[in-house]
């Protein structure tokens, strides 16, 4: 089943917040706040790393965490940072594609395939369904940026149909 993870927008207001919340506690796989991330069962420590220093990602790895690297794709170069992080060994890799979307994505799914999971960034439950579906395989799941209950409610109807 495909992943779904939940970054609620800082704009939020405090009632949509806690809806949102209250929504995501239920549904999703990891909920972001700031550089926080709560899982489910809160058994899951993930730890976001701001660079791939391989010492670093070894250390953590035999602390028994899992480790996320985000990355914005905006050329080659990150994209190929992207491919870095699911080769070292980083558990999660989160993308973030500016100016979408579908021929880097599909190049990171075929490299990383296996190797980590590959988690899109989207806004809407229509891009999260385009990642999803990249090259049939789509990616391992969404961190869906929202403020909006509507949307979350759309995302989490699509990643159970999946």
């Amino acid at each position: 089943m495909k992943e779904l993870w939940i970054e609620i927008d800082s704009k939020t207001s405090a009632q949509e917040k806690e809806s949102l919340l209250s929504i995501s506690h239920e549904n999703a796989d990891v909920i972001l706040e700031g550089d926080q991330a709560s899982t489910r069962n809160d058994k899951l420590e993930i730890v976001f790393l701001s660079d791939l220093n391989e010492k670093n990602l070894a250390q953590l790895k035999k602390e028994g965490k899992k480790t996320a690297f985000r990355v914005t794709i905006q050329g080659k170069e990150d994209e190929n940072k992207a491919a870095k992080a699911a080769d070292i060994g980083v558990d999660y890799v989160i993308i973030n594609c500016l100016d979408w979307r579908v021929i880097p994505l599909e190049n990171l799914i075929a490299k990383g395939r296996g190797k980590s999971t590959l988690i899109a960034e989207v806004t809407t439950s229509e891009d999260a369904k385009v990642v999803l579906e990249a090259l049939e395989l789509g990616t391992d799941g969404v961190l869906l940026k929202t403020g909006n209950p509507n949307e979350l409610e759309k995302t989490i109807k699509l990643i159970k149909s999946q």
